[in-house]
């Protein structure tokens, strides 16, 4: 992308496949930004330009690309993305492409989204029918489809089975010390 084309975008509104952010937001946003892209129609963000479509600039590039690598690698199929930085009115600009993916559903965090307009939402599995659909015309193909995806769900449940352990553990340690110290300062000393 040349700076001429990134003029261009600056004139369009946000949409399905752009989305402008003014700075870098957490490693767990930019994930499921990419991934409602991925699993839509592709799309570019922008990062450095306000809702306006002006340009503030990036102070940290190293930083934005760090945050996009490790947001990447919380993706689950891998997926590729494309990042360059552009400078523009003397300010540096982040572009990230990030293409329909071929291996869709991507997942985030455990979680599938999809882009519809400028917001991402949970997939449908309309979406996942159609991304599959377009991909496997043969039932050989659909056998294959259905393996990855039933593993892609499997890895995301032993996930979130082994997180929602530990976090239910602590909650009841939490809660545990809570009462145990009420109980403590009600009998008093």
């Amino acid at each position: 992308m040349k700076s001429e084309d990134l003029k261009k975008l600056l004139q369009q509104p946000e949409s399905k496949t752009l989305e402008f952010k003014v700075r870098v937001p957490e490693t767990r946003l930019i994930a499921s930004n990419l991934v409602a892209f991925a699993n839509t129609n592709g799309g570019k963000l922008i990062i450095g330009v306000d809702k306006n479509q002006r340009i503030v600039g990036v102070d940290n590039i190293e930083y934005a690309r760090q945050v996009i690598n490790q947001a990447g690698n919380t993706i689950s199929p891998p997926l590729e993305i494309n990042t360059q930085t552009l400078g523009i009115k003397g300010k540096k600009v982040l572009v990230v492409e990030i293409p329909k993916g071929d291996k869709s559903p991507y997942f985030a965090g455990g979680q599938a989204w999809q882009r519809v307009g400028v917001s991402n939402i949970p997939i449908t599995s309309e979406i996942i029918f159609s991304n599959i659909s377009q991909r496997s015309t043969k039932i050989e193909e659909l056998t294959v489809e259905i393996k990855y995806f039933s593993e892609i769900i499997e890895k995301l449940n032993k996930e979130l089975i082994s997180a929602h352990s530990w976090k239910m553990k602590f909650v009841n340690m939490v809660i545990g010390g809570i009462i145990s110290y009420n109980v403590c300062s009600f009998r008093g000393p």
